[in-house]
């Protein structure tokens, strides 16, 4: 977990990239231009559905179609933690600021008349 976690904090991609992933994603297996698709293939998010065919030393031939990952399913649960992170620790901060301040004024509006007699 540690590592793939580690693999999730490298991968950087521009919004193009972001953009054809979001495209495979919703359909599988579409073809796609492999100079489009380096970065992905780079960072292991997506990978080449096999032919059927294997070439002379046996390896699988690609059919020129893309599907996205299991690493990007680890991916995609990294970047909702991430969000989730980043949106209770935004959150709570004015949460609290609020809270204290509306009990310093309810505070100071209930002492007040009382110090004043």
């Amino acid at each position: 977990m540690y590592q793939q976690k580690a693999d999730c904090e490298n991968v950087v991609l521009s919004a193009a990239d972001k953009e054809l992933l979001r495209k495979i994603r919703k359909c599988p297996h579409c073809k796609c231009d492999p100079k489009e698709i380096e970065n992905l293939r780079f960072f292991g998010l997506i990978r080449e559905d096999p032919s059927g065919e294997v070439d002379a030393f046996y390896e699988p031939i690609g059919a020129g179609t893309y599907s996205v990952s299991d690493f990007y399913l680890v991916y995609e649960e990294y970047l909702k933690d991430k969000r989730r992170d980043i949106m209770l620790s935004s959150l709570w901060l004015p949460i609290l600021v609020s809270f204290i301040t509306t009990t310093a004024i309810n505070l100071l509006g209930w002492l007040l008349p009382q110090i004043i007699r």
